[in-house]
Formats: C-alpha cells, structure tokens, sequence
C-alpha cells in the first residue's frame, strides 16, 4: 500500500473536520482539527463547536507493525499522564481506516517548543533567566512523574525521548510533555525494564546504561536527558552543536555517552555565566551511575533556591548576597570649611616658603621631609 501525502486531509467524520497540516514527523504526522459536539438523535447541522484539537496520524502497514506498538506506547503513556497539566492531553484513540490511526490530543497554542527558545537565544546572542531555566525544568520533572511513578492507570513508564524538540510550550510559557512513541514499561524498581526494551531514543541523548539490556535502566534515563536540557537553556547551545565542537565522533556505544556526559559536565563547571545551582544541577542530573542521578526533588530544590534569592544571577558575575550591616559614624575625613581655605592658599606657595604643615598634608611628612633636605642641598 502506497505511503499517504501528509498534506491531504486524512479523513473526515461529524466530530472531526480538518483545518490545516501542520508538521510530519518519525512516527506520523499532525493536522489541525476543529472538533464538535451533537446530541444523540440532533440533525448533522445541530453540531456544537467545541474547539480544536491536535491530531496525529500513524500509518501502520503489514509490514511495519512496531508502527502499531508505537502508537500504542504514545497513547498509554498519554493516558497514565491524564489530569497532569505538564502533559499533553489524549482526547482519544481512533482507527480511522485499515492503515491508519489517529490519536486525538490537546492542541496546544503557541506551537513553541523549548528547541525554539534555545534557537533564540542563540541568535540574538542572549540568555534565559535562571528562574526561567529551573521552572521549566521542574515542571519537565513533574510530567515525567506521572509516567515514572506506578498507578492504578499502568506501571511505570520511561519516557526514553526527552529533547527539546519534545517539550512544549503554552501561550503563557507553561511546559507540556508529548511524543511518547517510543515509552516503555519499566519495572516498579525504577531500575530495570519488566519486559526486554530495544535501544531506542536519540542517540546523543541517551544515557549510558541504555544501551544495556533488560535490567539494566528505568526511568533515571529520563533526568540524564532533563540534565542534558538544562545545560542547552542555561549556555543557549543546541546539544548537536556543542557536541560536534566538543566531542570526538563515536560509534554509539556507552563510551560515546560518558564522552558527552563528560564534556557537559567539564563546561558546566567553566562557564563563566551560568548560574551556580544551574550548574550544580547539571552535574548532578549528568551522572554515569544511574543510582546517584538526581531526581525530582533536586529539581525542586534548584527552582526554590533560585526564586528565593538566596543565589542571585548577575550574567557575567554570580554573587551570594549578604545582610547589610548596621552604618556606624565614622570620624569625618573631610576638613572644615576654614582648613580648605587655609590649605588652599599654602598650596600656592613653594614648600619652603609656605606652610609646611600643609604641604605634609598633601604628600606626607615624610615626602615632605626629604623635598625640604632635598631644596636645602647646596
């Protein structure tokens, strides 16, 4: 069966009608829909409006039934994420035709992603605030619990895709989590698959023990990736960019992983303007062991510091306020108005003639000795 244009409405019923493409990605593409409402038994015309909604398209075939399975991954996942305000909404999942399905999601406005904030920033030579920084990446941390974190919904879940072309943001710049194609069940250790999972994710985001096999990662895979983002908003560098300067080309190995890990953590600690809990933060999150990786609560910890003021950012220059003593009076240095005059006038003279007590004043008694020995020689 011939592949689909992405750009021709893939199908039409009375709840749904297409307004506009919007993108294709690795798993599918995105239309536009405008979404209605109509009482059981109401006339077709009698649809009520109800807004618009995100729809993705997966084509499935005989031949590439994974594409089935990851379909299926986006919409469990999407679906333990019910009711968290950091993840993408699943209004529902439809098998329109014999070869395609379509899950129906929350369309979230603005169409930004954190990759674009990273882009601009780059361009305009700029940098996001602290506070920005760790908000967004506290609110990352609170979608991914509720896939990391067993439920009645499913067990737990690992995201295995957390990139900046994957994290959403609202008009009002909240985050929201999406493209969960490729989640996967993880035992309710955190630390190792239930079920055998292939290495699968963006390879330079991939923490080192994902190329293991079955239990040997869980969900700490997640922050490794949370830390790698953190790093791209605070230095306003893509990953690709930073690593194709700073990292050898590898095969894709755990090697590979530890090199980038390495080169995150190197610059984290040298760059110049990074906010130093950012920067803790991304030392911690980057971690090779996955047992001593930070989690939510650090993420936590970092946006309460940086709100708090405790630690301020000054771009070029970090400092750690401190309370401001009690001002004490001090002797007065300056000289009385009648002293100013006088002094003014001894100035005008030679030393020698003048008042020496004022040119002492000036230059020091001492200088001021060795000037009148040096005019007395003969």
């Amino acid at each position: 069966m011939p592949k689909r244009d992405p750009t021709v409405p893939p199908f039409t019923i009375d709840e749904l009608e297409p307004v506009k493409f919007l993108q294709r990605g690795a798993m599918g593409f995105v239309w536009r829909y405008r979404q209605f409402s109509r009482a059981a038994g109401a006339a077709r015309h009698t649809r009520t409006p109800l807004g618009y909604v995100a729809v993705k398209c997966v084509e499935v075939s005989e031949y590439t039934r994974s594409t089935i399975q990851h379909a299926y991954s986006e919409a469990r996942a999407q679906r333990q994420g019910a009711g968290n305000g950091n993840v993408v909404a699943l209004h529902d999942v439809l098998v329109v035709a014999d070869d395609l399905i379509a899950l129906v999601m929350e369309e979230v406005e603005g169409g930004r992603t954190l990759a674009d904030e990273i882009d601009a920033a780059r361009r305009r030579r700029g940098k996001l605030s602290a506070e920005t920084i760790a908000r967004w990446g506290e609110e990352i941390s609170n979608g991914l619990q509720s896939f990391h974190s067993p439920s009645a919904r499913g067990n737990a879940l690992a995201h295995r895709d957390i990139a900046p072309q994957n994290v959403l943001l609202t008009r009002e710049g909240r985050v929201k989590l999406g493209d969960m194609g490729i989640a996967t069940v993880v035992g309710d250790t955190a630390l190792g698959p239930t079920d055998p999972a292939p290495v699968m994710g963006r390879v330079i985001r991939m923490a080192p023990e994902q190329y293991y096999g079955d239990g040997e990662w869980g969900t700490a895979v997640d922050y490794w990736a949370l830390g790698l983002i953190v790093f791209e908003l605070a230095t306003s560098t893509p990953l690709e960019h930073f690593c194709a300067e700073r990292v050898p080309k590898m095969t894709p190995s755990p090697e590979y992983s530890r090199a980038i890990g390495d080169a995150v953590r190197r610059q984290a600690r040298q760059h110049p303007t990074m906010h130093p809990e950012l920067r803790d933060l991304v030392t911690e999150l980057v971690v090779n062991d996955p047992a001593k990786r930070a989690g939510a609560g650090r993420l936590r910890e970092a946006r309460t510091r940086i709100a708090s003021g405790r630690i301020q950012d000054f771009g070029d220059c970090t400092t750690v306020p401190t309370a401001t003593p009690e001002r004490q009076e001090e002797p007065s240095r300056w000289l009385a108005e009648g002293e100013i005059d006088q002094l003014r006038e001894s100035l005008r003279s030679s030393p020698e003639t003048g008042s020496s007590g004022a040119f002492e004043r000036l230059v020091g008694r001492r200088r001021a000795e060795r000037h009148q020995a040096h005019e007395e020689e003969p």
